[in-house]
């Protein structure tokens, strides 16, 4: 065999999708056979249309042997860089049990998933390490944009501030942006590659002008089913910028019911491990969305990096008069900051920062609705036995009737990938069996699961994230 390999990640960037969109997957409905006339519309249609452009970037290449040895000190290691656990069900992401390593030269199972663990890693890296090159591209921009912070839509003079805005706190956070000219042209570019079933442009007239004559563009995205979901997909590359900011301030927003017994000083200051607490709580339901981490490093020293970031830059405020308490259980979180800095009283800068933490808060909230609604059809499976076709159908109904109530903001939160990703989450907490029958999959509760009040927990457990 060969000594080693190098393994180089490649991040590959474009302004607009090559074949197609993925409405109807995502949707559920059954991929529809393509014709010969139907292949030869789509060439007419790639070879006359534009593109814009498209960007490769090669990363930094890294020896597989020396990767294969990190793991090995990492798993054997008494101190596990994602150690802290919340509840029972979320050991399998904070604990990559590996105990069992090698103990039988006869033990396939025990190797196959040692293999299983070490190629995940492998491959989360790679997926880690491409997109911190990846470069975002002007579509990426305006779509997060519009679905963050100008749902509604926008004067174009708005949406060029906004962009100004938005590409200065991107360049802060190192990311590269694939588009050197000003915003107002960028905005023009994007607009013009997404098109108008995305983006929808007006002139209006400006009626309280004097000579009421002023026109102004009035860019509106589509934030309805099925468009919507298109719009998120080019959005969804800018997520991971934001990620761990939003997932500290969504923690904080969590936390403020619990203080409604403290006086007005004092009500909005949470403690700094109860922000870590919360803040793994909530990346352990996100799981199947994002890599929070590179494997090997400790997901507890990354959100104590962002906390203090978001205090830096005044996010987030210390209540420098508040007592220590030396008494407060911490043996969770010991390995990773002293005791003086866990007690940290911690609060919200939401007079000076308000619209910035808004922003923050906002950009998670489509994930978690959709946690949500799933976790809200697991009543369906008290007692009862149930096909994927069928469940996803009771999740679909449930989120048409809170769409129509104006329970859900996000008809976003609707799309399938996400959806199904809720449920292997409950697959992987133990609360949900999965088996096949007739290659059908078919969706149970486990016994410690199977009761009506244990669902409210775990509604009440996602929900506390929605405020």
């Amino acid at each position: 065999g060969i000594r080693d390999a190098y393994i180089v990640p490649i991040a590959m960037s474009y302004e607009k999708l090559l074949d197609g969109n993925f409405i109807s997957e995502q949707l559920g409905k059954p991929k529809e056979m393509e014709s010969f006339s139907s292949a030869i519309q789509a060439i007419w249609r790639t070879l006359h249309s534009n593109y814009g452009t498209v960007r490769v970037d090669f990363c930094q290449p890294f020896s597989l042997k020396e990767f294969l040895l990190a793991a090995e000190y990492s798993y054997n290691s008494p101190v596990r860089t994602l150690q802290p656990c919340l509840l029972p069900q979320n050991q399998c992401f904070f604990n990559h049990n590996m105990k069992s390593r090698r103990r039988s030269e006869y033990g396939t199972e025990v190797v196959s998933e040692d293999h299983r663990q070490l190629i995940k890693d492998c491959a989360d890296y790679v997926v880690y390490t491409a997109f911190g090159a990846y470069s975002l591209m002007s579509t990426n921009l305006l779509s997060f944009l519009l679905l963050s912070k100008h749902r509604k839509g926008a004067s174009f003079e708005n949406l060029v501030n906004s962009m100004n805005w938005l590409r200065e706190e991107i360049t802060k956070r190192n990311k590269t942006i694939s588009f050197f000219g000003d915003s107002s042209e960028l905005i023009r570019r994007a607009t013009s590659l997404l098109g108008k079933k995305l983006v929808s442009l007006d002139t209006i007239k400006m009626d309280w002008y004097s000579n009421n004559n002023k026109k102004t563009a009035y860019y509106k995205p589509s934030v309805n089913l099925p468009d919507v979901l298109e719009l998120q997909y080019y959005a969804n590359s800018v997520v991971p910028v934001f990620l761990m900011e939003s997932i500290i301030i969504n923690a904080v927003y969590s936390l403020h019911p619990e203080q409604s017994n403290r006086n007005e000083e004092e009500k909005n200051y949470v403690l700094r491990k109860d922000i870590l607490t919360h803040s793994l709580e909530l990346s352990s339901i996100l799981q199947y969305e994002f890599i929070f981490s590179p494997p090997g490093t400790s997901i507890c020293t990354v959100l104590n990096a962002t906390i203090d970031d978001l205090l830096d830059n005044s996010y987030l405020l210390i209540n420098e008069t508040s007592k220590d308490d030396s008494d407060s259980k911490l043996d969770e979180f010991s390995t990773y900051g002293e005791q003086a800095e866990l007690l940290q009283e911690i609060k919200l800068n939401s007079g000076e920062n308000r619209n910035t933490i808004l922003f923050l808060h906002s950009i998670l909230t489509p994930l978690i609705e959709s946690y949500l609604l799933t976790s809200g059809v697991l009543f369906k499976l008290v007692d009862t036995e149930l096909e994927e076709a069928v469940l996803l159908q009771e999740v679909k109904n449930l989120g048409q009737k809170k769409i129509n109530l104006g329970q859900i903001c996000f008809e976003e939160s609707l799309g399938l990938d996400t959806l199904k990703n809720a449920f292997k989450l409950f697959e992987s907490w133990k609360i949900i069996n999965v088996r096949t029958h007739n290659s059908l999959k078919l969706y149970s509760l486990q016994p410690n699961y199977n009761d009506v009040s244990k669902i409210e927990d775990i509604v009440n457990m996602i929900g506390k994230y929605k405020n």
